[in-house]
């Protein structure tokens, strides 16, 4: 299901992909902060009930992180074959990285860092992990755009006809 949310969120935004990896990665972020309380509360709350309504439950709570995960790869995919123009090729290099970076988070995470510190600060160390990759995909593409540098320079410099206070806090108009 990720993978086809992430193929439609690419062509609805296709011209706005480095955004929404950004927001896909900060929301997988921002859940993972909260998810080991969420999944204490969903345990407390159906114990004693079936497996069915456990399995509901258990559903529900992860359905949106593990589709906004599984839709990264399509969103990736799109903005990269851009500039391959082939996709097998973009699909295969991005499949290559995401799977030995996946492997490779799996052991680290159960050889070293459950080990070294528990799954606390392991879920912190994985929350870290994707609020990184969304500031570094915002800060490397998306606030090279024209768009974007126009905005925050138009937020930046100050409007020349607007009056400011001196230093004495009297009211000029700058001309």
């Amino acid at each position: 299901l990720g993978s086809l949310f992430g193929g439609y969120l690419s062509k609805r935004f296709s011209n706005s992909l480095p955004i929404v990896f950004v927001v896909l990665e900060i929301s997988i972020g921002v859940f993972g902060i909260f998810s080991l309380q969420l999944i204490q509360i969903i345990g407390s709350v159906t114990n004693g009930n079936s497996l069915w309504a456990i399995s509901l439950a258990v559903f529900s709570l992860l359905f949106l992180p593990t589709l906004f995960m599984g839709s990264t790869l399509p969103v990736l995919v799109s903005y990269i074959n851009r500039y391959y123009k082939n996709v097998g090729s973009s699909v295969g290099y991005l499949y290559f990285i995401n799977t030995l970076g996946s492997a490779l988070a799996c052991f680290f995470t159960v050889h070293v860092f459950f080990v070294l510190s528990g799954l606390q600060i392991t879920s912190y160390i994985a929350v870290s992990a994707n609020l990184f990759a969304g500031v570094f995909v915002y800060l490397k593409f998306v606030l090279k755009s024209a768009k974007v540098k126009r905005f925050i320079k138009s937020a930046l410099v100050p409007d020349k006809d607007l009056e400011y206070p001196n230093s004495s806090g009297i009211v000029q108009t700058k001309n």
